[in-house]
């Protein structure tokens, strides 16, 4: 289990076997108290986290953070993608369009939908 607040002025993060009383406690005092089983996950497109920060992020943004989670640098998604690394710099710092072919290719190789850079061609 995973107890977490995190206030301005708090950041408390308990993880292991938490007793009932500590989180009944803890509920008490903290309005924002995040618990997590270990046995329930929640997928992180569903997390108001994600929900904002999708909202505010360019397209180029989303194809940077899925490469850094696919752990490949600027260069070896280019070469996979036929694309020069100056090229993905360009899509990531928004100095170029993502067209929807090279949308596909992407979504492809980072293994998600290529909507996902939805932004850059509507």
């Amino acid at each position: 289990m995973l107890a977490v607040v995190k206030t301005p002025r708090i950041d408390l993060r308990i993880e292991g076997e938490i007793p009932a009383r500590v989180i009944a406690v803890l509920r008490d005092e903290y309005d924002d108290l995040r618990v997590w089983d270990d046995d329930e996950t929640v997928p992180v497109k569903e997390t108001r986290w994600y929900k904002e920060i999708r909202e505010s992020a360019t397209p180029g943004e989303i194809l940077r953070a899925h490469r850094e989670i696919a752990q490949m640098t600027q260069v070896e998604l280019g070469k996979r993608a036929g694309i020069s690394r100056q090229n993905i710099s360009n899509l990531e710092l928004g100095r170029r369009p993502i067209s929807q072919t090279v949308a596909k290719r992407l979504a492809d190789i980072l293994g998600c939908r290529p909507d996902e850079f939805q932004h850059a061609w509507q």
